[in-house]
C-alpha cells in the first residue's frame, strides 16, 4: 500500500455570515482541522488556529508567516479524511477558558502567544474523533458556524484541496454592530438553516516524501 509524507499548508478562508452569539464581541474565529486515521499510528492529528475574519471577504494566507498557514506534516498511509470546523467570533480570552478547561495536559494541548491577537490554542494532538468544539460547559460553549470534509490518501496529486462548510444546524447570530438611520447603533439578527453553505477552506497538499533510502520518523 502506497504511503506519502504530506504538507498541508492553509491558502484561504471565505466565510458569508460571521457573526457572534453575543452582542459587541470583538475577537477571532478559531479554525480547526482534523487529519482522521493518517496511519496506524494516530487515530486522528488536529490543530487549531485564530483567524480574524470579515464577512464575503476572502482571507488570503499568502503573505501570513510560515507557521501561521502550516497545519500538518503528516505521514498518509492509505485514505483518511481532512475535516475542518470554523466557529463564530468569540473572545479571546473565552477561547483560551474553552480549551483549558476541555483538554487534559495528556492530549499535548499547547498554548502559545499569537502576535496582535493573545494567547490561544495553536495545536491539539490525541485522538479526537468527535467534534472538539462539544466539550466545555454551557457558560463556555463555543459555536460552530461551518463543518465540513474531504477524502484525503496517499494517492491524491499535490495542489489545492477545497472543502465547503455548512452549517451543522439551524442557529441565529448577532451581525457586527452598525450605525443605523439615526446613527445609533444597531445590531441584526441573521438566522441560518441548517445545511447552508458558510464558508470555502482552501489548503495546499504537497508531497514532501524523502528519497528513497531515508527513512519517515513518524
Amino acid at each position: 500500500m502506497k504511503n506519502k509524507m504530506v504538507q498541508i499548508m492553509l491558502k484561504s478562508v471565505l466565510v458569508i455570515e460571521n457573526g457572534t452569539a453575543e452582542e459587541k464581541v470583538e475577537g477571532v474565529n478559531a479554525l480547526s482541522v482534523t487529519l482522521v486515521a493518517p496511519n496506524v499510528t494516530k487515530a486522528s492529528v488536529t490543530t487549531v488556529r485564530s483567524i480574524k475574519l470579515a464577512d464575503n471577504v476572502e482571507k488570503s494566507m499568502e503573505n501570513e508567516p510560515f507557521e501561521d498557514k502550516l497545519f500538518f506534516k503528516e505521514l498518509i498511509l492509505g485514505d483518511c479524511i481532512l475535516k475542518a470546523e470554523l466557529t463564530a467570533i468569540e473572545k479571546v480570552s473565552k477561547l483560551e477558558r474553552f480549551f483549558l478547561k476541555s483538554f487534559p495536559s495528556a492530549l499535548g494541548v499547547a498554548v502559545e502567544a499569537i502576535p496582535g491577537v493573545g494567547s490561544i490554542i495553536s495545536s491539539v494532538v490525541g485522538a479526537i474523533t468527535r467534534s472538539i468544539f462539544d466539550g466545555g460547559d454551557k457558560t463556555e460553549k463555543i459555536l460552530v458556524i461551518g463543518r465540513g470534509w474531504m477524502p484525503l490518501g496517499a494517492t491524491n496529486d499535490d495542489g489545492d484541496l477545497a472543502i465547503n462548510l455548512q452549517v451543522p444546524k439551524t442557529l441565529v447570530l448577532n451581525s457586527r454592530p452598525f450605525q443605523d438611520a439615526d446613527r445609533n447603533q444597531a445590531i441584526k439578527k441573521i438566522t441560518m438553516q441548517e445545511g447552508f453553505v458558510n464558508a470555502r477552506i482552501i489548503f495546499k497538499v504537497e508531497d514532501i516524501t524523502p528519497p528513497a533510502g531515508l527513512q519517515l520518523l513518524v
